[in-house]
Order: structure tokens, then C-alpha cells, then sequence
């Protein structure tokens, strides 16, 4: 013998649909470029440095966040379809006293990467957060001169990942 229960009250279905469609948005055309930009990226990078192994899968975000050997900080690479500019940045989340230490070392921070790469260092006071960028122009509406783009944030990336990965070990 085994009790025979009715159901009296369900889950909403409507309710439930409505909440998957407001979360589930399609993806603008910006958002589209950014997907196909990192695609192409990670499939640049993959064939052509054997140092730089991408295995995370890229978004539609203007960011493309990669390690540098470090668990305080990681290189941000960043997208910027609307400024025609690309970028490379340490991302440092929750530790002013790492950014304090690398600006110890600025200056052989700054000689270490080169002249063609100019730094800001941006502590934001205001936040918990601070970055150390670099950005570059490129014609990014025309995706034909994307490989120079990709080309700048693989060689800029490895400088930025040998150069902090190793400084002010943790």
C-alpha cells in the first residue's frame, strides 16, 4: 500500500518563462564584434606563441582576463570597438599595497617593458581596485587589421606577464 497524493498547487510555468526571457537577451552587435575579436584572438595567439596556450573560452565582453602566475593580480586585455583601442593592463582587485609595491619599482617597471609601451597607473583611491594599463589605436571597424591588434596584445601581454608575474612575489 502506498498513499495517492494529488497535486493541488504547482509552479508557476508563465512566471518561470517570463524570468528566463528578461535574463536571456540577445547579444547587441557590439557584443557579436567582441565575441568574434576574442575568437580570433585565441585562435591567433594559440597558432602563433607557443608560450601563450589560451584555453579559456572568450565571451562578449569587452575584456579578456588571463593569469600571470600570480593569484593577487591577473592581466586584463580590453576591446574597446567604440575608441578604435586596445589594451593590456594589470588588474590588481582588493590590494593597494600591491600597487604601492609595483610603483616602488616604476621606473624599472617602465625600462624592463620598453619605450613602446607607455604605463598609467591608476590606483583609484575611491576603490578597492587599481590597474596598471597600456593601450594602443587600432582601426578595429575593419577587421582586416586585426592581426596587428592581436599581434600587440599577445607581445604585450607576455611582457606584462614576465615582468609583474615575478615582482613582489606573494
Amino acid at each position: 500500500m502506498a498513499p495517492k497524493f494529488n497535486m493541488i498547487s504547482h509552479p508557476n510555468e508563465w512566471k518561470r518563462q517570463i524570468r528566463s526571457k528578461s535574463q536571456a537577451t540577445d547579444p547587441t552587435s557590439t557584443q557579436m564584434k567582441q565575441l568574434e575579436f576574442w575568437q580570433q584572438f585565441k585562435e591567433y595567439a594559440n597558432n602563433k606563441y607557443q608560450d601563450l596556450r589560451i584555453n579559456r573560452k572568450p565571451s562578449a565582453n569587452h575584456w579578456f582576463d588571463l593569469p600571470i602566475a600570480r593569484a593577487d593580480c591577473h592581466v586584463s586585455l580590453t576591446c574597446l570597438l567604440s575608441r578604435s583601442q586596445v589594451g593590456c593592463e594589470i588588474y590588481i582587485p582588493d590590494s593597494k599595497e600591491l600597487f604601492v609595491a609595483f610603483s616602488e619599482h616604476r621606473d624599472e617597471i617602465t625600462k624592463n617593458l620598453g619605450s613602446n609601451i607607455k604605463l598609467d597607473w591608476l590606483e583609484l583611491p575611491t576603490k578597492k581596485a587599481s590597474r596598471i594599463k597600456a593601450t594602443h589605436d587600432f582601426d578595429l571597424a575593419n577587421s582586416e587589421t586585426w592581426d596587428q591588434a592581436f599581434e600587440w596584445l599577445a607581445v604585450t601581454y607576455n611582457s606584462f606577464k614576465r615582468e609583474f608575474g615575478s615582482r613582489c612575489k606573494q
